[in-house]
Parts: C-alpha cells; structure tokens; sequence
C-alpha cells in the first residue's frame, strides 16, 4: 500500500473534496478523487505520463485545493493514517513554495484618470 498525497478543496458551504495521488515505482501513478472522506473515484496512469499528473496536481493548488499531508487509502476510498511525513522521510509533496502574502501600499492613493497617456482609450 502506497503514501498518497492528499489535498483537500473546501467550498464556502463547508463542504469539502479531496484529491490524492500516488507514485508506485515502476508500476505508475494512481489518482483518487471525490467526496471529502469518500475518494472512490480513481484512475491509474504509467510512468511515461508522470509529468501530467504532476502538473495537474499543481493545477489544483491554484484553484484553492490545500496540502493536507500523507495517507494510505482503503478498499471504500477512505483515507485514513494521515500524517505529516510519508514513511519515506525524503518525500516532498508536489506543491510550490507559498508566496508571501501581497501588503497593501500606504498612503494616498494616485488618481490615475488625471495621467495623459498621449494616446485615446476609448475603451475605458
């Protein structure tokens, strides 16, 4: 049984799911999804599309899914041992470094309708 990484997207209504893959050496990658708690849903892929799930493992950390550690997956798709580290101490999760957090300027805001830019904006 393999550690999944497990990532966790929750709506404003509180409810939540989750996506989780896993790298099998030399078998390939499985990817499950679904339902916070309930990831039945799942789909196997060999080594040579490895950088696929990868990048769509990044994909859904743009769209708001957070990291929420290492797990194994029963046969009902219910994660379950969810930790902080995988049994191999060297693993990393896929995911990029956070950014800093973007500080609001100081001081007065600039009137940009007043900057002649030389050129007609009809758009605007």
């Amino acid at each position: 049984m393999s550690d999944f990484e497990l990532y966790r997207y929750t709506h404003p209504d509180g409810s939540a799911k989750e996506w989780a893959w896993c790298e099998q050496p030399g078998v390939g990658m499985d990817v499950r999804w679904g339902r916070a708690g309930r990831l039945v849903q799942k789909a196997g892929y060999p080594p040579s599309r490895r950088r696929e799930v990868i990048e769509r493992a990044l994909a859904k950390q743009r769209k708001g899914y957070r990291f929420v550690g290492w797990c194994r997956i029963d046969e009902a798709g219910r994660p379950f041992d969810v930790r902080a580290r995988p049994a191999d101490p060297s693993a990393k999760p896929m995911r990029p470094e956070p950014r800093a957090a973007a500080k609001p300027a100081s001081g007065p805001v600039p009137d940009l309708s007043k900057i002649d830019t030389g050129s007609d904006d009809y758009w605007f």
